[in-house]
């Protein structure tokens, strides 16, 4: 049974899909599945071999966990994986899931398990 911060979670959940989620295709090779998504950033601090350091920026993809189903089955987000996103314009960038420095790819975006943070990069600026 749900307690009310599950609850409370699940809501606030579809109101950030509704009031400002972003249409995506999720991709894994020849699968895919359309999504809302909520977009973010992620920025890791990562130190070189060399020992300097350095920033990078992921852009983040907030996806109810549920919802990311491939061939019908619920999946977890892979490195490798694609999201597509078209802007208003009607371009399309394909971003690759990933995360620099050995991070995962994906965390959970709340403590109830019930959307993944999906951090990844651009590949393919339309």
């Amino acid at each position: 049974m749900a307690n009310v911060l599950q609850t409370g979670a699940a809501w606030l959940a579809g109101v950030a899909n509704s009031h400002a989620g972003q249409a995506i295709t999720y991709r894994r090779g020849d699968t895919a599945v359309d999504l809302t998504a909520s977009v973010g950033k992620t920025e890791f601090a990562l130190v070189e071999v060399s020992g300097a350091g350095v920033t990078h920026e992921s852009r983040d993809y907030l996806v109810s966990a549920e919802d990311l189903e491939l061939g019908g089955v619920q999946v977890t987000p892979l490195a490798g994986d694609q999201i597509e996103e078209t802007d208003a314009t009607g371009v399309t960038r394909t971003y690759e899931v990933m995360a620099p420095g050995g991070e995962p790819c994906w965390r959970w975006s709340d403590s109830s398990y019930i959307r993944r943070r999906i951090h990844t990069k651009l590949i393919d600026n339309g």
